[in-house]
């Protein structure tokens, strides 16, 4: 807040933008051409609409939204000293500034101290907390993806401090952006330290729409015959021009918290520039170097589910492997294959639409990732674990 070298302690956190401009000759605060400091019949609202009023170079929207704020932060007052506390903000800003109007706020800040920090989250001269949104959406996701994908993360972030108060709701807001911005794990430590649910919620944002922020710390850029691996800002290709029968894929560790057999894993890559023998897709249930399952597409458009053994690869029979729905089997064009486990139950989807499931001891278990087998040009686009939603909806009857 602009405090024009006052040095007024807590008291300028609320008053001293008003006090500011009361030092350069503010003579009075009104309402409808009335001064109100002090009115018997003013309410703690308008004592303190009347002294950011003053602000002109604030919107009226922001005023009222610092006046919200403020109501919210002194909350734990009763209502005798809420509106004392209103009385003294609105004389300070009509220029009423003295020792004992100073001394009677300093007594009454020392009676409540844990609410100074939600004060100064009440700076009407501060950016909203959609705009503070925006810009971390702004930072956190890179210039080349879509502006849909950052008004997503905007709106998500939002919801997730809606049910906070107003004021702590601006304090995260300001947090997160520098988090964004500045990628200061301190900064986000402070905001799971104010609200340890919206702070999950709030990594779920971001984790969702950063497209690789789970795997992307695994990915090993570079050649690695006959694999060549690319990361830019909106996909991660895997190159391999002749190794027919080489697979490579990337994937998670299993944490204390992995949610195994509630999870859901999805990807979303193109279909492999290459043919019926190119395939790419989701990693599954990976035990060892020879004990895993692939969920893949191939370049001719076909979905099945394949099993790695010490004795080889080989397609597993019980789940179809006809072409994708009509419309989908196109080369170039993206497909979101998903796994969604129910217990020791795996159900298999493409593009939403059940696949098939397998029941299988490994099922619900093991690490996930991403998988290119064969020559091609494998392009993917992103990829995410998290735990099933209760409104997934269950597969089709048999």
């Amino acid at each position: 807040m602009k405090t024009a070298g006052l040095g007024v302690s807590a008291f300028a956190v609320v008053a001293t933008a008003g006090l500011a401009l009361a030092q350069g000759g503010v003579g009075g605060l009104t309402a409808g051409g009335a001064r109100i400091a002090g009115a018997p019949s003013a309410t703690p609202e308008e004592l303190l609409a009347a002294a950011f009023e003053t602000l002109a170079d604030v919107s009226a929207d922001r005023r009222r939204e610092a006046v919200a704020c403020v109501l919210d932060a002194v909350a734990p007052m009763t209502d005798a000293e809420t509106r004392r506390f209103a009385e003294l903000v609105n004389e300070g800003a009509a220029g009423s500034v003295t020792a004992d109007l100073q001394q009677e706020i300093d007594v009454l800040m020392a009676t409540y101290p844990a609410i100074t920090a939600d004060l100064d989250a009440c700076d009407p001269y501060a950016r909203s907390v959609a705009e503070e949104f925006e810009d971390t959406a702004r930072f956190a996701l890179p210039v080349s993806l879509d502006v849909d994908r950052r008004a997503t993360l905007t709106a998500c972030l939002l919801a997730a401090v809606e049910p906070l108060p107003r004021p702590t709701r601006n304090r995260i807001a300001g947090l997160v952006r520098d988090t964004a911005l500045y990628r200061d794990p301190a900064d986000f430590e402070e905001v799971a330290m104010l609200a340890p649910d919206a702070a999950r919620t709030i990594q779920a944002c971001l984790d969702a729409a950063d497209p690789f922020a789970q795997i992307a710390p695994f990915i090993e850029e570079g050649t690695s015959e006959p694999w060549t691996v690319t990361r830019s800002d909106a996909e991660i290709r895997l190159y391999n021009p002749e190794g027919a029968g080489a697979i490579r894929h990337y994937r998670l560790p299993i944490g204390d918290d992995t949610p195994l057999g509630e999870r859901t894993i999805s990807v979303v890559l193109d279909l492999p520039n290459g043919d019926a023998n190119s395939h790419s897709g989701l990693l599954y249930a990976y035990a060892a170097p020879d004990s895993y399952y692939m969920f893949l597409v191939d370049g001719a458009g076909g979905a099945a589910v394949w099993q790695r053994t010490p004795d080889g690869v080989a397609r597993v029979a019980a789940v179809s492997t006809e072409e994708l729905p009509p419309g989908t089997a196109v080369r170039g064009r993206e497909v979101e294959l998903t796994v969604v486990e129910r217990g020791g139950i795996a159900d298999f989807y493409a593009n939403g639409d059940f696949i098939g499931d397998l029941g299988f001891a490994e099922m619900g278990t093991g690490q996930v990732g991403i998988v290119a087998w064969g020559a091609g040009d494998y392009v993917f686009r992103g990829f995410l674990e998290g735990v099933v939603d209760e409104n997934t909806p269950p597969p089709p009857p048999a």
